[in-house]
């Protein structure tokens, strides 16, 4: 415990303790991802075939093409190591997650995001490609799935390579 002489010193030392007990207790209080959940991303993530990495994500669920989901990346990229994607799902109410996947990469599942309720349903990122590819926006409102997509080439130095 750290004191200081003080009787401000004082008071932070009991700050401090109250502090650390606290983020102790909330880190073993905590409650942990349940096993089945991690799996099923582990696994996802391990795919690399774009229907199968849907099919692990949706389960038997439908999933829809929707004109509600903006894709939104550039049609070219010159460098295929960072290229910005936006997605905004403001036409589908109760969002829960995003998911983003390219068709054409090595491993198609690029990321996923839980959205919080009462949230505008939009996330922007930069992403990996591998090449040329379709960007895939996978879309979870009111318990159903929905999907849109946009196509993003890759060009190999600026020079319209792949």
């Amino acid at each position: 415990m750290i004191t200081l002489k003080t009787k401000k010193g004082q008071w932070f030392s009991v700050k401090f303790v109250s502090l650390m007990l606290g983020i102790v207790s909330f880190t073993l209080l905590m409650p942990t991802i349940s096993s089945a959940a991690t799996d099923k991303a582990r696994v996802a993530f391990k795919l690399t075939n774009i229907d199968k990495v849907i099919k692990q994500i949706t389960g038997d669920s439908k999933v829809s093409r929707s004109n509600k989901i903006q894709v939104t990346v550039p049609p070219i990229a010159e460098l295929g190591r960072e290229v910005g994607v936006r997605v905004r799902a403001s036409g589908l109410k109760n969002v829960e997650s995003i998911t983003l996947l390219a068709e054409n990469n090595a491993n198609p599942l690029l990321a996923s995001f839980n959205i919080s309720a009462g949230t505008d349903p939009f996330i922007k990122s930069r992403v990996k490609l591998r090449k040329s590819t379709k960007v895939v926006a996978l879309v979870k409102a009111n318990g159903k799935y929905y999907i849109a997509s946009e196509k993003v080439k890759i060009t190999i130095g600026g020079c319209g390579g792949s």
